[in-house]
């Protein structure tokens, strides 16, 4: 991230100087968290339309798993809208698992060549506003505050049950299914914050219970570990295996001795 500021001021220089691109920070007062590029590239396909090319997208390591990734890719995707993009895409590299789930849980779509992972997402959905750290350009360009969101508000909702407010962002266009940098979907963390209610709204939103967290864990397991019956039987009830994952949501209660849990899962046997 400094790098991009600092370490090599001849590229830095050279990209700033082109009107079709973007290196922007992320900041904590006087700290730099994050970091992106942002392209945009004309084409002749789709009607001649502009679209976004993501690269070097940098979380520093303590802020892993707080939001902040989602946010500036949120970002980077609201700037590329107001910009005219068809879409916008990233390359990564395909041994790199956890970062294609964190990108398919920001709506990316994977296209695959032979040594490199090209998602692709549209650049017309609205997420509702977040909260975020601020945002400026290396070149030393303010971005409006008005336009930053970032995903750490919709992760806050799931922890707290803010059911109401969590479900309007996701009929406002935020993925039913966002994952943050540890592999935490929404909905698992609504299951293991013991939130029956914010559980079957997402998953009347289309939250996938099949996804395991980067530690094996699915929402199912997340929910027999919180004893919340209400939401293992909604999870139950939507279809969530329960032998699926590691440890799955049957070992889970076998392993922590919880007998009321393992007759919920074995009635759905």
């Amino acid at each position: 991230m400094q790098a991009a500021a600092s370490g090599s001021p001849g590229r830095a220089d050279r990209i700033d100087a082109d009107p079709g691109h973007l290196l922007v920070v992320a900041a904590d007062g006087d700290d730099v968290v994050g970091a992106l590029q942002l392209s945009f590239v004309p084409g002749l396909s789709r009607g001649g339309a502009l679209r976004g090319q993501l690269e070097g997208v940098r979380v520093r390591a303590d802020r892993r798993g707080s939001g902040l990734g989602g946010g500036l890719l949120w970002w980077a995707v609201t700037e590329c809208r107001r910009h005219g993009c068809a879409l916008v895409q990233l390359t990564t590299d395909r041994s790199r698992a956890e970062a294609h789930r964190f990108y398919e849980g920001l709506g990316f779509r994977h296209r695959t060549p032979a040594t490199s992972c090209r998602c692709e997402r549209p650049a017309r959905t609205r997420p509702g506003r977040l909260r975020s750290p601020t945002l400026g350009a290396v070149s030393g360009q303010q971005i409006d505050p008005g336009v930053i969101e970032l995903a750490g508000r919709v992760f806050d909702l799931a922890r707290g049950g803010h059911t109401d407010e969590l479900a309007a962002y996701v009929d406002a266009g935020v993925p039913a299914n966002l994952t943050n940098d540890k592999g935490d979907t929404l909905l698992i963390l609504a299951a293991y914050h013991g939130h029956p209610e914010t559980v079957a709204a997402l998953l009347a939103r289309g939250a996938d219970h099949a996804r395991a967290n980067d530690r094996g864990q699915t929402a199912l397991a997340a929910a027999v570990f919180k004893q919340s019956a209400e939401a293992v039987q909604a999870l139950l009830r939507a279809g969530a295996d329960p032998d699926a994952g590691g440890p799955s949501a049957r070992e889970m209660a076998r392993f922590f001795d919880l007998p009321a849990m393992a007759a919920l899962l074995d009635g759905a046997a």
